[in-house]
């Protein structure tokens, strides 16, 4: 039986934790979904989760970032509100969009008051804001937005306290930043070359000489947003041929301790071999063969199993038995937790 593994739509996503450990967390302030309306133009959403376990009455606040001017093409840069995407009462809406030279971005505070409040666990859009260059493009398809947490200005939020009718500043809060950094579909095409690192820039070859091959034949997942768009990569577990080697893409943005990302891709497998075969992995930049989180599979009787280790570390096998002929939505995730790799931790779900 051909021993074939294809996987497609790959998608990772950078996602910012930097946390403030002074009391019990109680508001999380996130920014997400970046839309690229046009090559210099785009747009995000800023919303706030209650982390806490009982109902918070939401008063005012002001959020502030830091960014790259760089992104900015040579252009000036405009930072405006987009109105009508809110989940709060008009109260509650930041007032105006504004940037402090030269690379600050931040909105000045709506009023104190009861201005809606947020059940536990609940995460609710604040607002949507429009970044644009004035230059024809941005310099890249990755807007570097940082929390700004600290010297004025920076990000505020308050509570109300409806007994006292005061507002109460949140002293510990957690910051996020969830942005799709990478987006592969192999959308291709029909080309007479199958390999990779031949019909695209995209990929480049880190070891051995041949493989993976390009297929323009998709996966289909149920709800999964990439389903059925572009083609996949496919390779044989063992072969001196079309699996020798491993190719690998440069994500367009330095990863900082303190974050986690997380790796989507759909996998069907036809076959595997009873030894453990690595078929996706993450690591450092410039990449070795130190990876930081490496995806196995294997044959586990009537159908195969993953497996998952972090570095050099012991490969960690599950006996859960998958079914051959069968795509999966798989999930890679990495932890950074300090500036050494000893304590982080990879995830994987299935």
């Amino acid at each position: 039986m051909k021993k074939q593994l294809s996987f497609s739509s790959l998608l990772i996503i950078f996602i910012v934790l930097l946390t403030v450990s002074l009391q019990a967390q109680q508001f999380e302030v996130i920014t997400s979904n970046y839309i690229f309306e046009t090559p210099n133009s785009l747009t995000f959403d800023v919303s706030i989760k209650n982390t806490g376990a009982s109902n918070v009455t939401y008063s005012h606040g002001t959020v502030a970032w830091t960014y790259d001017i760089a992104f900015l093409n040579g252009g000036e840069a405009a930072f405006s509100l987009v109105p009508g995407f809110s989940d709060f009462p008009t109260g509650a809406h930041p007032p105006s969009a504004l940037i402090t030279s030269p690379n600050i971005l931040r909105t000045s505070s709506n009023m104190p008051g009861a201005n809606g409040v947020i059940q536990p666990g609940e995460n609710l859009r604040l607002y949507r804001f429009r970044f644009q260059s004035s230059a024809s493009s941005f310099s890249s398809d990755f807007f570097n937005l940082i929390w700004k947490n600290d010297v004025t200005p920076y990000t505020r939020i308050y509570s109300w306290n409806p007994i006292s009718g005061l507002p109460e500043e949140i002293s510990a809060l957690q910051y996020s930043i969830e942005q799709l950094i990478l987006d592969e579909n192999f959308d291709y095409g029909a080309v007479s070359d199958t390999s990779l690192v031949t019909i695209t820039s995209n990929w480049i070859r880190h070891s051995g000489s041949m493989g993976p091959a390009y297929s323009s034949s998709s996966l289909n997942y149920a709800s999964y947003a990439s389903s059925g768009i572009g083609g996949s990569a496919t390779f044989t577990f063992g072969s001196s041929g079309n699996n020798d080697g491993d190719i690998h893409q440069v994500l367009p943005a330095e990863i900082n301790t303190d974050n986690n990302v997380y790796a989507a891709f759909l996998v069907n497998l036809t076959a595997a071999r009873a030894t453990s075969d690595y078929f996706f992995h993450v690591g450092p930049s410039s990449i070795g063969t130190t990876f930081r989180g490496r995806v196995f599979a294997r044959s586990n009787g009537e159908g195969w199993s993953f497996g998952l280790s972090k570095s050099s570390e012991t490969r960690v096998d599950n006996n859960t038995v998958l079914n051959f002929d069968q795509t999966y939505l798989v999930v890679l995730k990495y932890t950074y937790s300090t500036a050494t790799t000893s304590d982080d931790v990879v995830t994987l779900y299935v």
